[in-house]
């Protein structure tokens, strides 16, 4: 926590550095007990907050524990991932992991997707929520974010999707935009909230400018064409 009030009060984690909070498996009388995973709070009051190559945040789960979380809270800054998050996955039933980040400036989200461990196949199943106070926001066309609820939100300009926003589970995941300016679906972009499992309810994606003056469609320019893809299904 690097609360002075200066821009170069920030945290880093240099190469060699690494927080664990990942859950852990114990044997108590020759039967198998769970712990899950901690939390891991970064916060820089006026700076911003980097990760060098070589670092690593873990908040994994272990057998049936749940995932931890992980925060990265940099308001008036920047986050530079150059480190490795592992979210991990609660392979035998636990909540996954999740993670947060809250920066002035906006995150480059294919950066983010390469530094999660496993390429972000396997990371913070449970939530990603990445938060930019000014400029613009995009998810580049080959890019996927991959979690049980994904929450994007620019708060000073556009928010573009030109990949992919993947919220599909056994039940429907949520997927929710949020920009201060201009909230443009490109052609290719793809939105899947949908149930994978027989039976499993279908999941919502809200889309939101706030200078709506107009609700009904919760965008107050909403650029979608036919080549964007959105789904929400139930399954079976």
């Amino acid at each position: 926590d690097a609360s002075g009030d200066s821009s170069g009060d920030g945290v880093r984690l240099g190469s060699a550095a690494g927080v664990d909070v990942s859950g852990r498996r114990f044997m108590l009388d020759g039967s198998a007990v769970d712990v899950s995973a901690g939390r891991i709070t970064l916060r820089a009051a006026a700076g911003g907050i980097e990760l060098a190559a070589g670092s690593l945040l873990d908040a994994s789960a272990a057998g049936a524990g749940d995932g931890g979380r992980i925060e990265l809270l940099a308001e008036q800054g920047a986050v530079v991932i150059d480190g490795t998050l592992q979210g991990g996955s609660a392979l035998e039933g636990g909540i996954g992991a999740s993670l947060t980040i809250d920066s002035r400036d906006a995150l480059d989200l294919g950066q983010l997707v390469a530094h999660i461990a496993g390429g972000g196949q396997a990371g913070f199943e449970q939530a990603i929520s990445v938060r930019n106070r000014m400029g613009d926001q995009q998810v580049a066309a080959g890019v996927t974010l991959r979690s049980s609820l994904i929450r994007l939100q620019a708060d000073g300009g556009t928010l573009a999707v030109r990949g992919r926003l993947d919220a599909a589970g056994a039940q429907g995941g949520r997927i929710e935009l949020a920009a201060g300016g201009d909230l443009l679906l490109a052609d290719g972009a793809q939105l899947d909230a949908s149930a994978q499992a027989e039976g499993g309810p279908g999941g919502r994606v809200e889309l939101t400018a706030r200078k709506a003056k107009s609700r009904s469609r919760r965008a107050r320019r909403s650029r979608w064409p036919a080549a964007a893809a959105v789904k929400v299904a139930g399954c079976c």
